[in-house]
Parts: C-alpha cells; structure tokens; sequence
C-alpha cells in the first residue's frame, strides 16, 4: 500500500485582513479537507508566524500546520525548534 497524498495551502492572505483572516482561511481549509497549511516565516511580512500558527490551531481540530519556508540567518535554528515544539502542544499538528 502506498502512502495516502497529502494537500496542503498556503495560509497567506492579503495585509489587510491581517491574522483573524489567516485564522478564518485555516478554519476554510479544514472544512474544505485540506490535510494542512503553511505559513512563511517572516519578521518583515506581518505578526511573528509562530503566534499565527498558534492561532490556527485553537481554530482548528486536524488540519497540520507548518512554515513554509524559515530563515536561520534572522531566526535562531534552536529558537525555531522551540516555537516548533510550542505548536505540538495543541493537538500535535506542527509539521
């Protein structure tokens, strides 16, 4: 038996709607089966990543959530473990 595909989305969404529209998009995408979602992370785009990330998974029951892409130069590898291992906490989801 092979593996089952997973199908992911990008969680970004215009400026203006800020992080309750990441949010909102998450709830969507699970509702709509995606199996996860990604964020890129960014200092200079909007609100730190790790904290919308965090918001999508008390808004959400299964859909997995990760980074799309993380930058070592700006964000500390060990920094970034630990706000990984922070996303474990709600339901285990962080991929």
């Amino acid at each position: 038996m092979g593996r089952e595909i997973e199908y992911w989305s990008n969680l970004v969404q215009p400026a203006d709607r800020g992080v309750t529209g990441i949010i909102d998009w998450a709830r969507r995408l699970e509702a709509d089966g995606w199996h996860g979602g990604s964020l890129v992370d960014s200092q200079c785009f909007r609100s730190d990543t790790f904290v919308t990330l965090s918001g999508c998974a008390v808004a959400t029951t299964r859909l997995r959530l990760g980074t799309g892409t993380s930058n070592p130069v700006t964000r500390h590898p060990s920094a970034l473990a630990s706000a990984t291992a922070g996303l474990q906490m709600p339901r285990a989801r962080a991929s």
